[in-house]
């Protein structure tokens, strides 16, 4: 920085003076001449640089703090933004999961209506995330000023001369205490409820026309909140106030047949049609057996690359590539008879204990057909593609969890928590 500025009304004269009343820097025959005849107060820059380095050093602290809270608060919003995502695609799923076990008593219909879901979570996504990515904009912008104005005050106590420091602490306090007027507005505002799931019902025989049209609404709602819970313990309700009845058919029981685990009954004909879409209640979603997915055929190979991933620097980095050829859906798809296209994804994990672990956990998962589905891409907007189904994977190195990359300190966790709700564990 340039420890040497000169007075521009008296040429050559060095600006060692510092006029407090005029808040300027001045030469000394400015002082003599002008300001002293005026009774202002001035002092030479020597003597108060310190005071102002000073109080520039102890806001720098604040808005060190603000722009810690400021990393938080993205962060928060990126995960809300993420379990967005996560919640459409799992509703989404729900729904072809749906559509297939009563599709072959109103195909038309539940067709009509299975559009017109998909749809809705389509709009509700965009709605909610266009909020999420204005605020999570908007906010970004404002740590951003904040991180710049960090980096200015730093630069100035540390190298700047004390002349620079005197004609500069004005602006940077005034921007700085600025910017901390502000910080309640951004890092204390609601972060809006992105909720998003899908409710399914039952439904009765097709006997006439009205009851169809009540089969094909059998198909459920999509609902702006999580109400799966709520949802599994009503049906459980109604379950048993009505011992007499199939859940699946509310009909009368024809050949009764209980789970051993949960204790819910049904019609034979009903729980293993259900059964050979999905082994899990259709009440309480208790797993039985091995769950058996519908991804279509494809390979999974792991390699190692002699570079870490950040957060795990200790460790080499495993490397999961999945190939899958161009194909044919088959009767579990929404479309059976349909092509698909080819397509590699690639995932990455920590060459350490947990990520060999893991490794393992999710060639299971991939042998029982349950880390891909075939449906409509998020990204592209295109049907008919091979896309992960709910089980997260780590698509990039880094970028932390906003870019599916690293560092992501509960990621292994989260997965493993996901992989035992289906069953997969050592």
């Amino acid at each position: 920085m340039n420890d040497k500025m000169y007075c521009n009304q008296h040429s050559g004269k060095k600006l060692k003076v510092y006029c407090e009343t005029c808040d300027q820097l001045i030469c000394r025959d400015c002082m003599d001449f002008k300001h002293v005849k005026q009774g202002h107060s001035c002092v030479l820059v020597k003597d108060v640089a310190n005071n102002y380095k000073e109080l520039l050093a102890s806001n720098g602290k604040a808005m060190e703090d603000a722009l810690t809270e400021g990393n938080v608060f993205l962060q928060r919003l990126t995960l809300t933004a993420e379990q967005l995502d996560r919640d459409a695609e799992n509703a989404k799923n729900k729904i072809a999961q749906r559509k297939a076990f009563v599709a072959k008593k109103v195909i038309e219909m539940l067709d009509q209506k299975a559009e017109t879901l998909l749809k809705k979570v389509d709009e509700i996504q965009k709605g909610k995330r266009a909020s999420l990515d204005r605020q999570a904009e908007e906010s970004k912008l404002y740590v951003e000023n904040i991180k710049t104005s960090v980096q200015l005050s730093k630069k100035l106590v540390d190298q700047g001369s004390e002349v620079e420091i005197i004609s500069s602490q004005k602006m940077m306090l005034d921007n700085a205490n600025n910017l901390l007027t502000k910080r309640e507005e951004y890092f204390k505002a609601p972060i809006p409820v992105a909720k998003l799931s899908y409710t399914s019902s039952t439904g009765k025989e097709p006997i006439n026309e009205e009851i169809l049209r009540a089969l094909a609404n059998s198909l459920g709602e999509v609902n702006e909140g999580n109400k799966d819970e709520d949802q599994s313990k009503n049906t459980d309700q109604k379950a048993g106030s009505r011992d007499d009845k199939c859940p699946l058919c509310l009909c009368d029981f024809a050949d009764k047949k209980t789970l051993s685990k949960c204790g819910h009954s049904f019609c034979a004909g009903c729980i293993d049609e259900t059964f050979k879409h999905q082994k899990k209640c259709p009440v309480c979603s208790q797993v039985y057996g091995p769950l058996i997915g519908n991804q279509p055929y494809g390979r999974m190979y792991d390699s190692h690359r002699a570079t870490s991933l950040p957060g795990f620097g200790l460790w080499d980095t495993i490397v999961i590539t999945y190939s899958f050829p161009n194909g044919t859906q088959g009767p579990d798809h929404l479309n059976p008879g349909k092509p698909y296209t080819r397509t590699n994804k690639t995932a990455y994990l920590p060459r350490n204990k947990e990520g060999k672990k893991v490794l393992k956990l999710l060639k299971k998962a991939f042998d029982q057909k349950l880390i891909f589905t075939i449906a409509r891409s998020t990204t592209t907007g295109r049907d008919d593609c091979v896309v992960w189904n709910d089980i997260p994977h780590k698509t990039s190195t880094m970028g932390g969890p906003a870019k599916c990359g690293y560092p992501d300190p509960d990621y292994l966790r989260r997965v493993q928590e996901t992989l035992a709700a289906k069953g997969i564990t050592e």
